[in-house]
């Protein structure tokens, strides 16, 4: 089974990426785990037929995983976007 951690935060260090460190340090062998910081990934959405090369290597290393790991930040009590 593979496992893969989104960190949705501004900050690769902050509380969210330590909760989602914690998280993912749970996944034993035989199990693949990866995060995936998103601040790292320059996408923009796909416009028509004109396809964002960056996009799609997110959505195929979702495609490729079993489970997804969501860590986001709350921002005055809500998800932020």
């Amino acid at each position: 089974m593979k496992v893969l951690g989104i960190l949705g935060s501004h900050r690769n260090n902050g509380v969210t990426a330590k909760m989602l460190a914690a998280v993912m340090a749970g996944i034993k062998e035989p199990n693949e785990s990866e995060i995936i910081y998103l601040e790292d990934y320059p996408f923009k959405p796909d416009h028509g037929d004109k396809k964002d090369p960056v996009l799609d290597e997110l959505e195929q290393k979702m495609l490729a995983s079993d489970v997804w790991v969501l860590a986001a930040p709350t921002y005055w009590g809500g998800l932020a976007g």
